[in-house]
């Protein structure tokens, strides 16, 4: 899925802990995970798209409104684009350029990958 795509751009690109779910099932368990005071570790980012139905849409402002009244930081990605095929290329875009753009700004080599080398390294001991 695009999240996906998002997801692993930032973690190998940027080294940064990503992760992803999707509308309702995050306002089940998951949320639950939030609590405590991991506030100041966690930004959540939303992507918004006209056609989400009603309820999605709902359910993902009572969630801000929740978790921005505990202290948790929030962005919003508006998709757009005339067709499908040009929502889906501009998000998967956007994610390839935010990873770049963290990692340059973290002064991190995006290309090298030492954790993953180190684990297939160890995998074939």
């Amino acid at each position: 899925t695009l999240l996906q795509n998002w997801k692993v751009k930032l973690n190998e690109t940027a080294k940064s802990p990503c992760f992803f779910n999707v509308f309702p099932e995050l306002n089940h368990n998951e949320m639950e995970g939030f609590g405590g005071d991991s506030a100041d570790k966690f930004h959540f980012i939303l992507f918004l798209d006209e056609a989400d139905h009603s309820r999605t849409k709902k359910r993902m402002r009572i969630f801000e409104n929740l978790f921005s009244a505990r202290g948790f930081s929030f962005s919003k990605v508006e998709i757009s684009g005339e067709a499908r095929t040009e929502k889906i290329l501009r998000v998967i875009l956007l994610g390839e350029w935010m990873a770049l753009f963290l990692a340059e700004k973290n002064g991190i080599l995006n290309h090298d990958t030492p954790l993953i080398r180190e684990f297939k390294e160890k995998l074939r001991e």
